[in-house]
């Protein structure tokens, strides 16, 4: 992708990058709580990019601080509807990468998926793994609530933090603890 312009917004104590195009959002990180980290986190994952303090369109600050208060309220557990679905930039994302990471948007608060069940939901049964590798390459974490999808026995990684991705569950009210256990059936032997 070319280069592209990013903004970084505090939201209390974190600091959330954003990148706007004509398009719309185009990707975003997770909260942090130095200005620095986010900065390496765009530097990393976008090299040809570059931090700016305001873009020269007004109406992509707006869109920023939008994009920034929906990731903060959701990164701090809060069930945080969006009345009016921000626009998102797929360029670079695939169509059947773009059907996954819609379906994904659909996942209510506090609720999960298994990759499996996210893939057939999104019209590709089957394809748990091509899900999972959607979630882990989508340049819109928290925003697109991809901390809700999970393998089938297990919560899965989430971005550079195995940790995280337990938190976020956890706010959002569900028990992890007890998310992977199965009712066993005893069975007699008569």
């Amino acid at each position: 992708m070319s280069k592209t312009e990013w903004k970084i917004v505090q939201k209390d104590n974190f600091f959330i990058g954003v990148c706007i195009t004509t398009r719309g959002v185009f990707g975003n990180t997770v909260p942090y709580r130095t200005r620095v980290t986010v900065e390496e986190k765009i530097a990393k994952y976008f090299p040809e990019s570059k931090v700016v303090a305001n873009y020269d369109n007004e109406s992509y600050n707006g869109l920023v601080e939008e994009t920034a208060e929906i990731i903060y309220q959701r990164w701090i557990g809060k069930d945080y509807l969006v009345q009016n679905q921000l626009p998102l930039d797929y360029r670079g994302y695939s169509k059947k990468q773009v059907q996954v990471l819609k379906t994904c948007t659909s996942v209510p608060f506090g609720t999960t998926l298994s990759y499996g069940e996210l893939a057939a939901k999104s019209g590709f049964e089957g394809a748990a793994r091509f899900a999972g590798t959607c979630m882990a390459k989508t340049r819109f974490p928290i925003l697109i609530p991809c901390h809700r999808i999970t393998r089938a026995n297990s919560l899965g990684k989430y971005g550079d933090d195995p940790h995280m991705k337990k938190v976020l569950l956890e706010r959002e009210g569900i028990d992890v603890i007890n998310l992977f256990r199965k009712t066993r059936k005893i069975i007699s032997p008569l």
